[in-house]
C-alpha cells in the first residue's frame, strides 16, 4: 500500500517540477525587448482594455497581459502622459 503512494506522490513531485520549469522559462521570454514597442497607441490600448474586461485569464493570457501592462507603464514613464486608460 505505501509503494503504490510513494508512485503516486513521485508522479506529482515530477509533474509539479515539470510546470514550475515551464513557468519560469515562460517568465524569461518575457524579458528583454517588448514586442508590444511597436503597436500604436491606439493597438495597445485595445490590448490594454481586453485585458481590463477579460476574465478568468489562462496563464498564457495573464503574461500577455502583464506585458501589455508593463509596455503602457513604460511609455507613460517615457511620454510623460499617460498611455492607457
Amino acid at each position: 500500500m505505501t509503494q503504490g503512494t510513494k508512485q503516486k506522490d513521485s508522479f506529482f513531485f515530477y509533474f509539479n517540477t515539470l510546470c514550475s520549469a515551464l513557468l519560469v522559462g515562460a517568465l524569461l521570454t518575457g524579458c528583454g525587448n517588448s514586442k508590444y514597442k511597436d503597436l500604436s497607441n491606439s493597438e495597445l490600448q485595445e490590448k490594454f482594455s481586453r485585458c481590463e474586461n477579460a476574465s478568468g485569464l489562462s496563464p498564457g493570457g495573464a503574461i500577455i497581459c502583464d506585458n501589455v501592462y508593463r509596455e503602457c507603464e513604460d511609455r507613460a514613464k517615457r511620454t510623460k502622459r499617460k498611455a492607457c486608460y
